[in-house]
């Protein structure tokens, strides 16, 4: 599949998965947008030999830089765009053949492969609680200077 078709997947996907989370219509499309720009840095960062956990650890701390960003220009809730926007990365695919391997016996194979799963759900809520954790800090740090304390 091409760069663009993947992108235009995963801003279906994201602007989708908003619209069943109740987010509210005017903010769908830069859901959508935010997923689709996480998914896009995913995948190049593939391209480039980063391994997948380096990828997906940077494409959610993206995710989560811009639905903070937009979230403050835009006046309204940052888990209307972070969640939407993280759909993308969610490693539903492993989960399912981790299940599937234990359904069918192969525990072994199951449990290397829940392993490799929660891996990346681990990486992604990294990426998401480092960004979260660097603007609150910069925020603290900003009004501190503003009020001279």
């Amino acid at each position: 599949m091409t760069g663009a078709v993947e992108g235009l997947l995963s801003f279906v996907a994201a602007a989708t998965f908003g619209l069943l989370f109740g987010v509210p219509r005017p903010e769908l499309v830069w859901g959508g947008l935010v997923g689709a720009a996480g998914w896009l840095v995913y995948r190049g960062l593939m391209a480039v030999a980063v391994g997948p956990l380096g990828a997906v650890f940077a494409a959610s701390f993206l995710v989560a830089a811009l639905s903070q960003l937009l979230a403050v220009r835009r006046r309204v809730p940052v888990l209307l765009f972070a969640v939407p926007g993280i759909i993308p990365l969610v490693p539903g695919g492993l989960a399912y053949r981790t299940m599937l391997a234990f359904f069918h016996g192969e525990y072994v194979g199951g449990l290397a492969v829940g392993a490799q799963t929660l891996l990346f759900a681990g990486a992604i809520a990294a990426g998401l609680l480092l960004w979260t954790a660097l603007f609150t800090a910069f925020r603290r740090r900003g009004a501190h200077a503003r009020t001279g304390a």
